[in-house]
């Protein structure tokens, strides 16, 4: 499932931008969202992107994006999901980094474990997480991401 406007589309609806973080023009290489997409999201080194809430059940474990870092190779992008606690207040879990190239890549699928704090008998069985991406490490990275999806392995 596409993050909301987790492909830039609809430039920056849905999305909190800071440090920078920009909508550009360019998708990324294999069109999975679409043939006629043409935007990204571009993060300088220290910008960060955080989507809005998306919905997650025990079926939808994962997080996945394309990258490019045209950049030093010796800065990241890291990853975090945030949901709120039982007090309400937003906690952040490292999901994990992502390493970059000069050209688009999918990252591998990054597993969060907040859709197991949905329990069946408490809730709907589903909570509401979002997702940070931060580009840090040595100076001179050049991060965009797009076509963010959760779960990409559903129905498979």
């Amino acid at each position: 499932v596409l993050a909301p406007n987790g492909g830039f589309e609809a430039g920056t609806a849905d999305w909190t931008l800071t440090g920078g973080a920009r909508i550009v023009a360019g998708n990324e290489s294999f069109h999975v969202g679409s043939s006629t997409d043409a935007s990204s999201l571009a993060l300088p080194m220290g910008a960060s992107a955080t989507s809005s809430e998306v919905c997650v059940g025990l079926l939808d474990p994962t997080v996945r994006l394309f990258v490019r870092n045209t950049g030093s190779p010796l800065s990241i992008l890291t990853v975090e999901v945030l949901a709120k606690d039982a007090s309400g207040r937003t906690q952040s879990t490292p999901l994990g980094i992502v390493l970059g190239t000069g050209s688009w890549q999918p990252s591998l699928p990054m597993l969060f474990l907040q859709n197991l704090k949905a329990l069946p008998r408490l809730t709907d069985g589903t909570t509401r997480v979002a997702f940070r991406f931060t580009a840090q490490g040595l100076p001179g990275g050049a991060w965009r991401i797009d076509d963010v999806y959760v779960d990409p392995f559903k129905g498979v």
